[in-house]
């Protein structure tokens, strides 16, 4: 997430109840969140193919997916990435792009997933 601190903690009767984080809201499809979820865990290098098994499985015992949130997933991951590259390639006049190698070295390790 980034950035837990104190205006994001909802509390209630003194116990913490939830988080929330609106600076970045966007509308976007259901699966968008999950697709955005499997790709940063995978981003990391201990992350392995297991771990992508166990995030469907668990955000599938709260809603299934469809046939066609199943067969677009990984495009919707490949569009998450892109858009990320996309705001890191704006960024290139003032540092160095160091995301870009990651996230194409993470997409290609997700894509032998699907």
């Amino acid at each position: 997430h980034g950035d837990i601190r104190v205006q994001n903690l909802l509390f209630y009767k003194n116990k913490f109840n939830g988080i929330i984080d609106f600076d970045k809201i966007k509308y976007t499809n259901l699966i968008y969140d999950l697709a955005d979820l499997i790709f940063y865990w995978s981003y990391f290098p201990k992350q392995n193919e297991d771990n992508v098994e166990i995030i469907i499985n668990a955000y599938e015992s709260v809603r299934k997916l469809t046939s066609n949130e199943k067969k677009y997933l990984f495009n919707v991951m490949i569009l998450n990435a892109l858009i990320v590259a996309l705001e890191d390639l704006k960024k290139l006049e003032k540092v160095k792009s160091k995301k870009l190698p990651k996230i194409l070295e993470t997409i290609e390790k997700l894509e032998n997933l699907f």
